[in-house]
């Protein structure tokens, strides 16, 4: 939201680093994204129930789960759903 309302100030001020600037916020929300998913690919690392966690920050559902199936067919799960579980806080106890 404050990227966008940043982003349109920029362009229609007709500021000449307009694009320049937008470029440096795309790359900075980019970098963003990725720290973020860096880090909660490490605070979930513990959890028994997390199979894999895909590598790449777009996806939806990077994470896959055997909490509620058996661990042949894992879910497609969301980090917020991941980590709202909070099973990754104590990973030893059932």
């Amino acid at each position: 939201m404050l990227y966008a309302k940043i982003s349109d100030r920029l362009i229609s001020s007709g500021d000449m680093e307009a694009d320049r600037l937008e470029k440096l916020l795309t790359d900075d929300v980019e970098e963003l994204r990725k720290t973020v998913h860096r880090l909660t690919q490490e605070l979930i690392k513990p959890c028994r129930h997390c199979v894999s966690i895909s590598p790449h920050p777009d996806d939806d559902n990077p994470i896959s789960c055997v909490k509620f199936t058996n661990p042949s067919s894992p879910l497609l799960v969301s980090a917020d759903i991941c980590l709202h579980c909070g099973d990754y806080k104590s990973p030893l106890s059932d």
